[in-house]
């Protein structure tokens, strides 16, 4: 919001610029007063663009404050990197980092859980065996022996087969969800990395090439006016060419950077402690 301000005041400058050439070219007899209040016009646009960039300027500064629970914007700018943009280091890697997303490590620990239980519910299942002995005397001959009693439960009735069937299905239902999780991360994962890749490769080619070029033919073509070599319409195509180029770059800034934390909320690296 600070740059797409810093840009409408931009776009402000450059029409008073182009006014006061007009003015300079209309007072020689050289442009037609029309030229004049057509700027104007400009001038006026580009003031109220101003006014509602400060605006959402304002919005997004209290937004900002509330995120750490403040009633107001007590601060004037937001500082950071934020026009460079971000990159993706070690892409190869990513796909290993998603099974430290939140979501998955949950469908993880499901797992853990059903698996738990499936095993509670085999051991339940087993009879218990039971182990007794003593010693035994016999009167008639005074003789003693000595005894083993071992008892194991014939499993005649259906031992727990019910709560095991249900467990086991459990299990299973929660591996396929576990599945199904990460197949769906890996399929965003995707997405994202590419539509990175993508809008990188179009901001570097506005960048390095369009923008200078866009800067450059307006310069020409504002001095080729300011000496009566080129007419209106041109400086004000040379003008808009240019801030469209600028505010491109910006919008492409910003959405490589909610690309990259798409990516960063994938792979989980917000719900670390570094």
């Amino acid at each position: 919001a600070q740059e797409r301000l810093a840009l409408a005041e931009e776009d402000l400058k450059l029409d008073h610029a182009s006014a006061e050439a007009i003015e300079q070219r209309v007072r020689y007899g050289e442009a037609s007063p029309l030229e004049e209040a057509r700027i104007s016009v400009e001038v006026a646009t580009a003031k109220t663009a101003v006014g509602m960039a400060a605006g959402s300027l304002k919005e997004a500064r209290h937004a900002l404050a509330s995120t750490w629970g403040g009633t107001s914007a007590d601060f004037q700018r937001a500082e950071g990197d934020y026009l460079d943009p971000p990159s993706l280091a070690e892409k190869e890697k990513l796909p290993q980092e998603l099974k430290v997303n939140p979501s998955y490590r949950a469908r993880e620990k499901e797992c853990d859980i059903a698996g738990n239980n499936y095993e509670l519910a085999r051991a339940e299942a087993v009879p218990d065996v039971e182990v007794g002995g003593g010693i035994q005397q016999f009167g008639e001959t005074d003789d003693h022996a000595f005894f083993l009693e071992v008892s194991i439960p014939l499993p005649i009735f259906d031992r727990n087969r019910g709560s095991i069937a249900e467990a086991q299905e459990t299990l299973e239902k929660m591996r396929k969800e576990k599945e199904a999780a990460l197949l769906e991360l890996q399929a965003d994962l995707v997405t994202s990395v590419s539509r990175f890749e993508s809008i990188e490769e179009s901001y570097l080619s506005l960048r390095d090439t369009i923008l200078p070029v866009s800067e450059r033919v307006y310069e020409s073509i504002q001095k080729g006016y300011q000496e009566g070599e080129q007419d209106y319409l041109e400086l004000v195509d040379a003008q808009r060419s240019l801030l469209e180029a600028r505010k491109e770059r910006l919008d492409l800034v910003a959405e490589l950077w909610e690309l990259r934390f798409e990516v960063d909320l994938l792979t989980g690296k917000f719900s670390r402690r570094d």
